[in-house]
């Protein structure tokens, strides 16, 4: 798959993560955040420019499997973040942050266990090694912990064109590490998706994304003190 298509089957999140927050939230959307969004998505189309200019293209091995991987994925990403964002807005965080993190916990370590057994046994685990490894996890323990709190004060949709300038922000780190040649098109594109997120939120507030109405879960109210008391 190429670069060209690979960035632009994964923006079909956001329009799936815009129609799950409406089926769940019966959310609003003005004409301006449509036009943030194709803003964003345009700011999008010169981050892939600049890699087909500076020629940071793939040939595919099987296009038709990577296509159907891609939306998949996207689809389903797009749906996790509505449904998340459903789930903070009537829920204490530390219960989805919580769940969230022990189920992905045990389906992750069984699915690394069935498909990644030989190759975790032949890769070579040296400090270097476990150094990223450690800074992955500590990134997205920050991710996942910070988003529902993104999620409560914006939306989820809001989240992922965010996602749009991870690009420019990977260039950032690779100047630094592996002493890359930014090529100047990632400039202006950093800036155009901003634009688009300003946009986004220029008429429509946050408020107006889905009701913020978080109840304390049964098993907590039932361990309360009788006649109110606060514990």
């Amino acid at each position: 798959m190429s670069i060209l298509r690979g960035l632009t089957l994964s923006s079909w999140a956001i329009p799936v993560c815009l129609f799950f927050c409406w089926v769940y939230m019966r959310t609003k959307y003005h004409w301006t955040q449509v036009l943030g969004i194709l803003v964003c998505i345009a700011g999008l189309g010169m981050l892939v420019s600049s890699d087909m200019l500076t020629d940071k293209n793939y040939p595919a091995l099987s296009r038709g499997k990577g296509d159907a991987f891609m939306i998949v994925g996207a689809t389903l990403y797009g749906f996790t973040n509505a449904t998340e964002e459903f789930l903070v807005r009537r829920r204490p965080l530390y219960e989805v942050v919580g769940q969230l993190g022990m189920w992905g916990t045990l389906i992750n370590g069984i699915q690394a266990s069935a498909l990644e057994h030989y190759a975790m046994t032949q890769a070579s685990w040296n400090g270097a090694t476990i150094g990223f490894l450690l800074a992955y996890t500590a990134a997205m323990f920050i991710l996942y912990t910070t988003a529902p709190l993104l999620y409560r004060s914006a939306s989820s949709p809001f989240y992922n064109i965010s996602l749009l300038t991870s690009d420019f922000y990977g260039l950032l780190f690779g100047l630094f590490l592996f002493h890359y040649s930014p090529f100047w098109l990632y400039f202006p594109a950093f800036a155009v998706v901003i634009v688009g997120l300003i946009i986004y939120f220029w008429h429509a507030t946050p408020e107006e994304q889905g009701k913020l109405n978080p109840q304390m879960p049964d098993y907590v109210r039932a361990a309360q003190p009788e006649h109110g008391a606060q514990v």
